[in-house]
């Protein structure tokens, strides 16, 4: 039985191209980005920084800090992560300070992961034979902000990403992207 063809005819994340595109993912503690062809990775790159940077960061900016039981100031992570899952702005137009702050955050980020996936695909050129222009699929709750799409457009253009790139989707509206994928990876792999 070809289950691939079954699976590519469905309705999930990168099945009506076979499983071929890019995928990236923006955790708490890291943001990864894959390159796969027919389901097999072909190349895999990360950064170490994820959700709790961008607190870290945002909680330094503004000062968020709450006392311990000795007295002592350390940083408020909850507080610093209510400000960036608040935001009502657009990171591509920022308006103020605060948003210009934010925006440069997520740029950096965005930047630091397509800049190493750039020389991840230089040094394995092998990669750059797949059927292009990609689709791009982007899971995570750092992605869950107005304008992460401008500022992703933004560090494939100033990375020079050697792969051409179709469209961006987000696919936050599934609780089990991960999940789903890892059971589809399995059973591309025992068949």
């Amino acid at each position: 039985r070809d289950w691939s063809s079954d699976v590519c005819s469905s309705d999930l994340e990168l099945s009506r191209q076979c499983f071929t595109g890019l995928g990236l993912s923006f955790g708490a503690a890291t943001s990864e980005l894959v390159v796969a062809h027919r389901g097999i990775e072909l190349l895999m790159c990360s950064v170490p920084q994820g959700g709790n940077w961008l607190d870290e960061q945002i909680a330094k900016e503004f000062g968020d800090a709450i006392r311990d039981e000795a007295g002592e100031p350390i940083l408020d992570f909850a507080q610093a992560a209510m400000r960036r899952h608040s935001f009502a702005g657009h990171l591509g137009s920022p308006t103020n300070d605060a948003e210009r702050f934010l925006a440069s955050l997520h740029r950096d980020l965005l930047y630091a992961l397509i800049r190493s996936a750039t020389f991840a695909v230089a040094g394995q050129p092998r990669v750059t034979e797949i059927p292009q222009p990609l689709p791009v699929i982007v899971i995570g709750g750092v992605s869950r902000i107005a304008g992460f799409d401008d500022l992703l457009w933004q560090a494939f253009d100033l990375a020079r990403f050697p792969l051409a790139i179709r469209e961006v989707r987000f696919a936050n509206k599934h609780d089990f992207t991960i999940a789903r994928g890892c059971l589809i990876n399995a059973q591309l792999e025992s068949d």
